[in-house]
Formats: C-alpha cells, structure tokens, sequence
C-alpha cells in the first residue's frame, strides 16, 4: 500500500542514492542539499499525499515520491519540459540540477521515481484564478523545441484514459457499468466537436491548486505530470467546470480567469460534453485514490449517486 510510511522509507532510500557520500556533512553540498540533508527523511513534511507523495526536505527543496510502477516516460517528460520552461524564462517549478544534486534525475529507487525540485517558499497558498488565466494563455502561445519531440508530449486521449481508468476502478461492478454506459454516450457527443483554439502544448491539470508564488510574488505553474499535446480548451475546462458545476469558484473568480486567458470556454457549444468527460475523469480519479484512503469513500458515493440521478454538482467537496 503506497501510504505515507511507504513513501517515507521510498524517500530515504532516494536520498542515499543522491548523494552517495551523504547529504549530510559533505563539505562541498549546496545550500539546497544541506538543508535538505539536516531535514532527512524522517523529518520531511508531508505537503500531499495524491498521485504521489510530495514532501518538503529542509527550507529549499521539495521531493516528489511516485507510486509504484509510475509511468516513467511521463516522468522524464516532465523534467524535460520543465528545463526547456526554465531556459526560455517561463515561471514553472524548477527541478534541482544533477551538479547539486548529485544524481542524474529522476532517480529510481526500487518500483518508484523519485524528482527533487526547488521550494517556490515556506507558503502553500494558491495562486489566484486571474494568474492561472494569464500563465496558461502565456503557457499556450510557447512553441516547443524540436528536442522535445513531434508532438512534444503525447496527443491528449480524454476518452482513452477515462475508459482505462473506469475498467480498473475498484467499485461495484454494477457502479462500473453505470459509468462505461455514460462514458459511450459522452464519447460519441465529443468525437463530434470542433476546437477552434487549436492544438498545442497543455498543462494537464490546469487548476489554481497548481499556481504558486514564489518568494518574490511571481506566480509560478507547478505539477506537469499530465503535460500533453492537444486541444487548448482542455486546459480551461476545469476551471469553467469548478464554477458553472461544482460551485467551488465564485463569478468574480471565473470571471478574472476569462478575462486573464481572454476567452470564455463556457461560452463554447463543446462546454457541456467536454465537462461530462472531465466529470467522469474526475470520478475515475476518486474511486482509485479511495481504495488507497477509505476516508474518501463517502465522497465517492456522492458523487456516484449524483451522476446517477443527475443532480446537483454542488454536493461534491474538493479532496
């Protein structure tokens, strides 16, 4: 079971790994890798414990623990993506140098990857959704380099991944059922749709959740696990969604992300069906977190139930 104890003893075994001769008393580390080596394992901040375990490793550093068997590619994609970000200037997290690390990254400890990057600052309070609109718009006009490939990530696959996900959730087989019924009917309303922002790079998991501070102020977009190649309203949707479904944004705060991406995706004929789609990802997403945390189980039936019957999205709380 990957829980916090797991990703603790996963974490340890990274930082031996890292610095072979020890973080802590090497004469030449960093300032980055000595306080990362006072703090240890032991001692490190649990940030979040979600698709991975995300600790704080002293003031400087913050440490990403993979489940087991991650996807590796998506891994790698992400530090390189990252690096090209950092090298055009762009305000995204940046991953630690193999010089001051003292490893090449990421590096694999057993069934997991492990990615050290820089702390953005002791603060973990969000960004706001203008600064969202106004990184992604900022994220969206970028042209990759050839290095990172043609595509540069992966075509985003919605219903692909959807489907795999609900074929594997741990959930009654009459609740799966329920849900592949409804993913075949949103499917065939989305092969339909026409994307008139065009395709470039995503984000993938475009939420105020990833926009961070630094310590200067500036906001800075964070967690590109699920870059890919697509259509650019995916990365709005989540955001329209959150405040036209779920009531988790207030209209001031939809309206400032509109105003700093500048289009209003809600306003698109292709809203609903791509949100039905993102409902169901979202749910996809719950039932696998709940089988690792019962205390989310509750949330799973609401939001079970609520599909169902198709009533109000408001019921649902962000875990």
């Amino acid at each position: 079971m990957f829980d916090e104890q797991a990703a603790r003893a996963v974490l340890d075994q990274a930082l031996r790994a890292a610095a072979p001769s020890g973080w802590a008393g090497a004469a030449q580390a960093g300032a980055a890798q000595a306080g990362a080596a006072q703090a240890g394992a032991a001692q490190a901040e649990l940030i979040r414990l979600g698709s991975n375990a995300v600790f704080r490793l002293g003031p400087d550093v913050v440490v990403r623990v993979s489940p087991p068997d991650p996807d590796a590619a998506g891994v790698r994609r992400c530090l390189a993506v990252t690096a090209w970000l950092e090298r055009v200037g762009f305000p995204a997290v940046r991953a630690l140098p193999a010089a001051e690390l003292g490893a090449v990254q990421p590096i694999v400890t057993g069934r997991h990857l492990v990615t050290f990057w820089r702390s953005l600052g002791p603060s973990a309070s969000a960004g706001t959704t203008r600064d969202l609109g106004e990184l992604l718009r900022a994220l969206h006009s970028l042209k990759p380099p050839p290095e990172l490939g043609t595509p540069p990530a992966p075509t985003t696959d919605p219903v692909g991944r959807a489907r795999r996900q609900l074929l594997l959730a741990p959930v009654p087989a009459a609740d799966r059922d329920f849900l592949l019924r409804r993913l075949d009917v949103v499917a065939a309303g989305y092969s339909r749709l026409d994307f008139p922002l065009g395709e470039g790079l995503l984000h993938g998991d475009a939420t105020v959740a990833n926009v961070v501070p630094d310590l200067s102020g500036q906001p800075t977009l964070i967690d590109f696990d699920l870059v890919r190649t697509g259509p650019r309203e995916w990365d709005l949707i989540r955001t329209a969604t959150y405040y036209h479904r779920l009531g988790w944004h207030t209209g001031d705060e939809y309206r400032d992300f509109c105003a700093g991406y500048g289009v209003d995706v809600a306003a698109w004929p292709g809203f609903e069906v791509t949100a039905d789609l993102g409902e169901l990802l979202q749910v996809a997403w719950l039932a696998e977190a709940a089988s690792r945390r019962p205390a989310l189980v509750p949330e799973l039936r609401t939001r079970l139930d609520t599909l169902r019957d198709d009533s109000s999205r408001r019921t649902w709380r962000a875990v």
